[in-house]
């Protein structure tokens, strides 16, 4: 696979890295004492957290599952979904989101009135149909039978065709925004999704007034003001500051009549950095929620991205490792390249006065639950169930004393397709070398190990296009319970990793976010660099490459490597571990 960049810049008068960060110590909020609210609606649950303004201690945490889950094989009424459909019900986040607020507040011992600001984040690219107040289509009586109508979540993929023919149009065309991208329109975006039910359900498309992401729809709902978020905009929704939006001849071209359309129903409300005030909190979501009227409420975020606010990152070539149900992995950079396999690369996308750049992994935490869930042996299950503890924490410890770098197996983690560099959703996951004396935790290590490699893979991608990756974090709940986990990333990746040892940096990070547009006036602070000075998680662990293992480390990369091009490669050019072409 060639390594190119089509475009460096540096654009003049464009601040970068550490001008917002340099006073931040001396500017504290004019009001002591406050607290702010942050919310992570993730794919199958909900989050809410309190932190405090001055020194970012988290202060409570309430977490609750939706009551209806994932929506993949029928709706509610029985009615059986095609396959690649994977829904939601927007009546889950309406109902949980009050419960985790009051729980969250309630556990700290607060009020409302202790709240200068709430931020919010969630799965994207998370499509919700609404009508013109907002109102999601699934919930009027007669749209309830449609899967059209209801929520299409960031993994619903059974948008392969329509995505493919986005890709190409802008190909013959000669978009600029292809570049943004890596050269791939995925299935997980706005524009295919939205295509689909113009194309399969004109109905239902020419009744919906708005197509939202649902961190801006969350936003709406608590303000009354529809903006857009500059993260989902820009990571999910084609949108660039260079370019702006996505043409309506671009649009056009692939259905008469469609790029009007588009515009009107998806591109509404202004583009919003991350950390501004898009309003305040308005009279019916109070009382929604069961907090005070007025109180600041932050644009919204992608949850992987919210994990960098609370990681305080504020330098170029720092990277994080967000580890759930998949893996986002985002990169700060002070310059703009192109880069093959990215997900995208977006000015003020993550943090304002960098480039963010952004790639990731479909599925990690699925995949191990995969593995769990449906090929370990009984003897293995009971055992874990004597010694009380979880099937991962049994594996981790056995493949622990079972000579990790000696490990025979190479896994291809794409059991849900790669996201990147490969950008191929059709890919399928690989186990190379079993034998009849393999054991399950050589596989469950394995599986670990091709995570890691996988991620290797995207830090090569972009240290050959001249991102250079000089710091590594890593947060979610696996981080912080896997230490096993975190030392097979160090030493695989050969660099130390920053683990938080916190469960909530995304809805931390939207807390932070949260204080920044309070403003100082208000009890927060005068930007989003300083509240991040202040607020950032500082509880890390460190986990350093284990030297005396390092060469036979690098045998397990260059064999997933290997395999990696040989069975992904759409142009069969193998590049080696170093990325040059073997």
């Amino acid at each position: 696979m060639k390594k190119k960049a089509v475009r460096e810049e540096n654009r003049e008068g464009f601040v970068f890295s550490d001008e917002a960060w340099r006073s931040a110590e001396d500017i504290r909020p004019e009001k002591s004492g406050g607290y702010t609210l942050g919310i992570d609606c993730g794919t199958q649950s909900a989050r809410a957290v309190i932190v405090r303004v001055k020194d970012g201690s988290m202060v409570s945490d309430f977490d609750m599952a939706y009551p209806h889950g994932i929506l993949s094989e029928t709706l509610p009424c029985g009615l059986s979904l095609p396959r690649g459909f994977v829904l939601a019900m927007a009546e889950d986040y309406l109902e949980v989101i009050p419960v985790i607020v009051q729980g969250a507040l309630k556990k700290a011992g607060i009020s409302g009135e202790d709240l200068v600001g709430i931020g919010v984040d969630a799965t994207s690219c998370t499509v919700i149909p609404c009508t013109e107040d907002g109102t999601p289509m699934a919930m009027l009586p007669e749209h309830g039978q449609n899967p059209h109508a209801y929520v299409k979540l960031w993994k619903h993929h059974d948008v392969k065709r329509q995505a493919r023919e986005i890709e190409a149009l802008a190909q013959r065309r000669g978009e600029r925004f292809l570049a943004y991208y890596g050269g791939v329109v995925s299935c997980e975006w706005m524009l295919p999704k939205v295509l689909q039910i113009y194309e399969d359900d004109r109905e239902i498309f020419d009744r919906t007034a708005h197509y939202v992401d649902l961190c801006d729809w969350l936003t709406w709902r608590f303000t009354g003001k529809l903006t857009r978020s500059v993260n989902s905009a820009g990571f999910k929704g084609l949108w660039s500051a260079e370019e702006g939006d996505i043409s309506r001849e671009f649009l056009n071209e692939l259905h008469d009549g469609f790029g009007e359309a588009y515009y009107a129903k998806v591109l509404k409300g202004p583009v919003l950095l991350s950390g501004a005030r898009c309003g305040r909190l308005c009279q019916e979501a109070a009382r929604w929620l069961g907090l005070p009227f007025g109180i600041v409420v932050s644009s919204g975020m992608m949850d992987g991205h919210a994990s960098v606010v609370s990681m305080g990152m504020k330098r170029a070539g720092e990277m994080a490792l967000i580890v759930g149900t998949s893996n986002a992995i985002p990169i700060l950079a002070d310059h703009l390249k192109d880069i093959e396999g990215f997900c995208g690369v977006v000015r003020d996308g993550i943090i304002p006065g960098f480039y963010g750049y952004t790639a990731g992994q479909i599925a990690t935490g699925d995949m191990l639950d995969w593995y769990i869930n449906n090929m370990v042996t009984a003897r293995y299950t009971q055992e874990a169930g004597r010694l009380g503890v979880s099937l991962h924490k049994y594996l981790s410890e056995k493949a622990k004393e079972s000579f990790p770098e000696r490990n025979p197996l190479t896994i291809l983690d794409w059991w849900n397709g790669n996201r990147s560099i490969l950008c191929n959703q059709q890919l399928t996951g690989t186990i190379w070398g079993l034998t009849l004396s393999t054991k399950p935790e050589e596989i469950y290590c394995a599986m670990l190990q091709g995570i890691a490699c996988g991620t290797r893979i995207i830090m090569d991608q972009g240290r050959a296009c001249g991102i250079d990756i000089k710091k590594v974090f890593a947060c979610g709940g696996i981080p912080r319970k896997d230490p096993f986990f975190m030392q097979q990333y160090a030493n695989i990746l050969n660099m130390p990793v920053y683990a938080a040892n916190e469960t909530n940096s995304s809805a931390h990070g939207s807390a932070i976010c949260a204080a920044a547009a309070a403003g100082r006036a208000e009890g927060g602070y005068a930007s989003l660099a300083q509240a991040m000075e202040h607020m950032h998680i500082r509880d890390l662990t460190e986990y350093r490459p284990q030297q005396e293992y390092a060469a036979a480390y690098e045998k397990i990369y260059e064999r997933y490597c290997r395999l990696h091009w040989l069975l992904g490669s759409r142009n069969r050019e193998f590049p080696d571990a170093a990325g040059k072409g073997g």
